[in-house]
């Protein structure tokens, strides 16, 4: 999840981050209303003003942001979030939104506050992203099988560092497939295809990272990094260092 200090964070499959800082904000306020929202994407939401970075969820929205009957309809209140968190908000700062759910395409939308008008709405449309089946073999280092391993498939969403211009904090994972390996460390699993979004950066690297801790804390590997393409090779062999061989 992105974060920047002063910091809330709560888990999101869509994020909603607004970047501005001055002045009150006049009672300016956006509503989203997401035409397809997926319905295996919960209603949190992440939003930014003035430096602050807070959470969005369908049970409190004392903060500014309210999210309607319908998961994807959100309604942020500058105004409100300003009173709220003691904070600025100027006409002249940029207001940038963005929306993420793993297996769709990354959607933003801009402007700058005091150009916000009366009723403003945003109906984006998601886009599902092709899906791919992953074929592979799990294994530690020294070629054994990493048998009967639940694992999860990660993508951390570092554009969100370019996007909102900052260079210091967490940013959203994208959780993007689970999946437990057989006896012999084979798996397949589907997984939505991040290098056919054009807002991702195929340079960038994902994760397979171990769910949960192993019986034997020995037998715990960590988290194995590559490129996102390396991800997609069918066939390929995952190779997982033991925790107890980086102790």
């Amino acid at each position: 999840m992105l974060a920047m200090p002063p910091t809330r964070l709560i888990p999101s499959c869509l994020a909603l981050l607004l970047l501005a800082c001055g002045a009150p904000a006049g009672g300016r306020s956006l509503r989203i209303e997401i035409a397809n929202h997926p319905p295996r994407c919960d209603a949190e939401l992440t939003f930014g003003v003035g430096g602050l970075i807070a959470g969005c969820n369908p049970h409190f929205d004392d903060d500014g942001c309210a999210v309607g009957p319908g998961s994807g309809e959100v309604t942020i209140d500058l105004e409100q979030t300003a009173r709220f968190h003691e904070i600025e908000v100027d006409a002249d700062d940029r207001l940038k939104v963005m929306i993420h759910c793993a297996g769709f395409r990354i959607a933003t939308w801009e402007t700058e506050v005091g150009k916000l008008k009366a009723g403003e709405t945003w109906r984006p449309r998601l886009e599902e992203l092709p899906r791919k089946t992953i074929h592979g073999v799990a294994q530690t280092t020294d070629g054994q099988p990493l048998a009967e391993t639940p694992l999860e498939i990660q993508y951390s969403l570092l554009e969100q560092m370019t996007y909102f211009e900052f260079t210091d904090g967490m940013v959203t994972p994208l959780r993007l497939g689970e999946v437990t390996t057989a006896r012999d460390g084979s798996f397949a699993v589907e997984v939505p295809d991040l290098t056919l979004d054009p807002f991702i950066d195929a340079d960038r690297g994902v994760r397979l990272v171990q769910i949960g801790p192993p019986h034997d804390a020995d037998a715990g590997v960590l988290p194995l990094s590559l490129k996102l393409p390396e991800l997609y090779v069918p066939g390929r062999v995952f190779q997982f260092e033991r925790l107890a061989e980086a102790r």
